[in-house]
Parts: structure tokens; sequence; C-alpha cells
């Protein structure tokens, strides 16, 4: 059974505030996502396809980090159900 569903992404997403993010949090929310989708491999590549193409230095524009969230969104739904 898997940890990761639509509804800590939509946490992650309510907590999206101004235009930017500290990229240490982006980053610690991707890891989440990838501790608790340990067994789903579709997500695991997209996550790690998410943190190798991670933008900025200290900052993550919100755009990349809404669009990141959407594509984890769509890598969950096409998990077939009880994975």
């Amino acid at each position: 059974m898997t940890l990761v569903d639509a509804s800590l992404i939509e946490q992650f997403r309510s907590g999206i505030d101004g235009r930017l993010s500290d990229k240490s949090r982006v980053t610690d929310q991707l890891l989440d996502v990838r501790l608790a989708a340990a067994d789903l491999p579709a997500v695991l590549a997209v996550t790690d396809r998410l943190l190798a193409d991670l933008p900025g230095i200290t900052t993550v524009d919100n755009t990349w980090w809404r669009d990141a969230l959407d594509d984890l969104e769509r890598a969950l739904a096409a998990v077939p159900a009880g994975s």
C-alpha cells in the first residue's frame, strides 16, 4: 500500500504563497513524495525527474512548482487502483 495520494499533493499546493518558494522546502516535499511512493515506479520516475530539473539556487518560481505538482497528480492518477 502506498502512502502517497492526491491529498498529500493538495497539501503541498495549499502551502504555495506568492511568486517564489524556498528551494529547500520544495526539495523536502519532493523527497517526501519519493519516500511515500517507494512502491510506485511511475511516480518515482516523475519525482526523480522533478528533483533533477529543480530550478533556482535558493528559490523556485511557483509556476514551476504548480506545474510539478500537476505532473505528480497525473502520475498518481495513472496508477491502477489497489497499487
